[in-house]
């Protein structure tokens, strides 16, 4: 990697996502998405200069291109009808890869590199998220965000049920997040960014292990050979699907609250409903895993070495993190 090139493309990103933020016109933050897409285009291809990366950028090219022209022609109709921020809603939920409008990220992150698929599911969604909340002025943008939350449940549960490559596994868990997501951004906006910040400490172990790993197939989690390190490696994965008492369950927990105290319980149900068919394959995943040996599993050539100390640290965090915030907050 080009690492002077690399910190360049990752400025820019955060420079991006920053503009949004501040923006104060729809005009403004579509800028701050154009230069989001431009930064995140060479991080894809700098992995490795092959045909998968490249024919990844490409389609993630073309679908953010189509969701930009959607979003800038609904921000300009939107100053003659704030209906055509119904436009603009679209647009941000193809950006956001919210079930159904989810096709082209389950393709595109099997041909992308474990920090690039990192970034696709935190950083490139802070900017839409954000502005997403802004839609929320119109009631029937708020209708059609139950329509997605029920959609992104539904389609990230069952849709992980016949993976067995990770990181199309990992793509389906993302949009089940999402449900979770714009149904705390359903409630307020600090609901939605405590529940994305927990949402990355949970992530980020398991992509750790992955990338260090390079583990890529669901039979190669068999080769981590210690005991102690697959424990602590299938713990994460758990707290990931939201199993208490990891940290994974904390941002869930709060939501459901939230969402009680504005009478949604039958979205409580179905949410729940749908997070145990995840936890589900999460469950059959570490099962399988633990019962398959190594030695009768292909091999791949595998990096065996120590695990780093950013892994045990954010490992930690995952697992310990809600009872000590229960003891503080309690």
């Amino acid at each position: 990697m080009f690492f002077p090139f690399n910190f360049l493309c990752l400025s820019c990103l955060f420079l991006s996502v920053m503009i949004v933020i501040s923006s104060t016109s729809w005009y403004t933050a579509w800028v701050g998405l154009e230069l989001n897409l431009l930064s995140f285009l060479p991080l894809i291809l700098t992995s490795k200069m092959n045909l998968s990366f490249s024919e990844a950028s490409m389609k993630y090219f073309l679908v953010q291109a189509l969701s930009s022209v959607l979003l800038l022609f609904g921000s300009l109709m939107s100053s003659y009808s704030a209906y055509a921020l119904v436009l603009v809603f679209f647009a941000l939920m193809l950006k956001l890869a919210a079930a159904p409008f989810h096709f082209w990220v389950i393709s595109i992150v099997e041909m992308m590199s474990w920090t690039s698929v990192f970034l696709l599911f935190t950083i490139q969604k802070i900017a839409p998220l954000v502005l997403l909340f802004s839609t929320f002025v119109v009631y029937e943008t708020s209708l059609l965000a139950l329509l997605f939350i029920i959609f992104s449940a539904v389609i990230g549960s069952i849709g992980g049920l016949s993976q067995c490559m990770l990181r199309s596994m990992m793509g389906y868990s993302s949009i089940n997040h999402m449900s979770w997501l714009l149904s705390s951004l359903y409630v307020s906006r600090e609901l939605m960014e405590s529940y994305f910040i927990l949402y990355i400490l949970v992530l980020l172990p398991m992509i750790i292990l992955f990338l260090n790993s390079s583990f890529f197939h669901v039979s190669q989690l068999s080769h981590i050979m210690f005991s102690s390190k697959k424990v602590l490696s299938f713990f994460c994965l758990l707290s990931l699907g939201g199993l208490p008492p990891f940290l994974g369950f904390l941002p869930k927990w709060i939501v459901i609250n939230k969402l009680v105290e504005i009478h949604m319980l039958m979205l409580i149900l179905f949410l729940v409903f749908m997070a145990l068919i995840t936890l589900y394959y999460y469950l059959r995943l570490t099962y399988s895993s633990f019962m398959i040996s190594s030695s009768s599993v292909f091999s791949l050539n595998l990096t065996t070495g120590a695990y780093p100390v950013s892994f045990w640290f954010f490992s930690m965090v995952s697992l310990m993190s809600l009872p000590v915030c229960v003891f503080i907050f309690t």
